[in-house]
């Protein structure tokens, strides 16, 4: 864009442009070699055809796009075996957290008009480690609020959680709830915040220490490894011997209520996704979650031939036909699918396997996760809600195939129904409250107790193992160990 000496105003002086007595470039009167003119005619037009051809190219796509998703009719479990559409609406949904992002950035908290009444426990995290890790640290620290007869109050602000957008964009919040969060957080300062983990407090400023829990401090913190360790005590307190699933997962649903926008939202997907042609809710499909990424730190990856091995046995059995695969890996997908496809080849097992994960998953790394949500908040809240998605399709899923060395694959548990020990199996360590680090050393068959088992598929582990040599010596199938062997619930905090 040209601009005048008039443009520039200021302590410069003014140029006079034509004081030289040459007229300025723009003015000049080249001539161009006809060869040149030519080329430039000829590619003008070159790119005014490109133009044209990308133009009708987008609209052709656009419109074939727009008349799939209105003529697209209902499907049932026959047409998920066969068909491709149904198969396009998993892809769908993979940008599920992309689209709602915006919406729940748009909720604001706002401020409460409740009453506040009583000890407030607020829960704030300073690990800023996995999504999974952090609820089940919530739910200890929620039986610690149950012993002191305290509020629980998840204190979780968009500018200081791992997760973009704050407690209060996916979850919903009682005012009394909100009430409370605003009362403590003027009456313990958040300016040392992420100090928590370095600092002894004496005070009680930013954490709670043992000693105050006795006094009649209203306004205490689970914060540091301290409150923590306190924490999972009153966990384990609560819930004795590791049996009582159901206490474990009322203590988790008190604050796992999401939002009106987001509850709206994840109904609608699922019911893109699981409603069949007569109305009737799919109910008959197995939820599969891979762990991979930076897991390897903490416990071995589990082969994907044990995935398959699981995935055929449960299929069998439960006679289930299409299988969700959830995994922060994408190539870990596509190498479970071809294995399936080749050991249902020659038997007469057809399974339709699905997912909404995007091809640029190459393994969860929490600390580039943290980088990029504190980079950019909207990136956050579209991980966030994609995965609050995954959760709630694994949850409802008539049987779950996962790895309690995951953080994951125990909230799933956590989630789902009362019957979730005899409709789920783990394919490393056993079940017990708290976070994955507590069971590690444990094996599903021989360390869970009885009522938090899957005994139909430690049963089958047994014979395939007594049966088949091969397959034992190839790793993947562990036989039970003696009853003289370590518990979960005999492992210290």
């Amino acid at each position: 864009m040209s601009s005048s000496p008039d443009d520039f105003k200021g302590p410069f002086p003014s140029v006079n442009v034509q004081s030289s007595g040459r007229a300025p470039p723009q003015q000049r009167d080249v001539a161009m070699p006809r060869h040149r003119e030519r080329y430039a005619a000829k590619r003008r037009v070159r790119l005014r055809l490109i133009g044209f051809s990308s133009l009708l190219i987008t609209l052709v796509l656009g419109g074939l796009s727009l008349y799939r998703s209105r003529a697209r009719p209902a499907h049932s479990l026959t047409t998920a075996l066969v068909g491709v559409e149904y198969e396009d609406l998993w892809h769908e949904a993979a940008l599920f957290g992309h689209r709602i992002a915006p919406f729940l950035l748009r909720q604001s908290p706002g401020s409460s008009t409740g009453t506040c009444v009583g000890r407030v426990l607020l829960f704030r995290d300073t690990k800023k480690n996995g999504f999974g890790a952090q609820m089940l640290r919530m739910v200890e620290a929620a039986a610690l609020a149950d012993q002191l007869g305290a509020k629980f109050v998840p204190d979780l602000p968009r500018h200081r959680w791992n997760y973009g957008g704050g407690w209060s964009a996916y979850f919903a919040m009682s005012e009394d709830a909100r009430s409370c969060r605003e009362l403590c957080r003027a009456a313990i300062p958040t300016s040392t915040f992420d100090l928590d983990l370095y600092a002894e407090w004496k005070q009680g400023n930013a954490t709670t220490q043992a000693a105050e829990l006795a006094t009649h401090k209203r306004c205490l913190t689970a914060a540091d490894k301290t409150s923590e360790s306190l924490a999972y005590r009153a966990l384990r307190q609560a819930v004795p011997g590791d049996a009582d699933l159901r206490l474990y997962q009322r203590l988790l649903r008190r604050f796992w209520v999401f939002s009106d926008v987001l509850q709206r939202n994840v109904e609608m997907q699922l019911d893109a996704l699981l409603v069949q042609a007569d109305g009737s809710r799919l109910q008959g499909y197995m939820g599969v979650h891979i762990r991979r990424g930076d897991k390897y730190k903490d416990a071995p990856y589990v082969p994907i031939a044990q995935y398959v091995n699981a995935i055929m046995w449960a299929a069998n059995r439960y006679d289930l036909r299409m299988v969700y695969v959830c995994s922060d890996d994408f190539a870990v997908i596509n190498e479970l699918k071809d294995m399936v496809r080749a050991r249902t080849a020659a038997t007469s097992l057809r399974l339709a396997i699905v997912d909404t994960s995007q091809s640029s998953r190459e393994g969860h790394e929490q600390r580039l996760s943290n980088n990029a949500r504190s980079q950019n908040e909207l990136v956050g809240v579209e991980m966030t809600a994609q995965l609050l998605l995954e959760l709630s399709l694994l949850q409802r899923a008539s049987f779950f195939v996962g790895t309690f060395s995951s953080n994951v694959g125990r909230l799933v548990v956590a989630l789902r129904d009362a019957r979730a020990p005899q409709t789920s199996i783990s394919l490393d360590t056993a079940w017990s409250p708290g976070v994955a680090f507590r069971s590690f050393n444990t094996t599903y068959c021989a360390d869970s107790f009885e009522v938090l088992v899957n005994r139909a598929w430690c049963d089958f582990l047994q014979s395939a193992a007594a049966s088949h040599a091969p397959l034992r010596s190839s790793g993947w199938l562990q036989p039970a160990r003696k009853s003289g062997s370590r518990r979960v619930d005999q492992i210290s905090s």
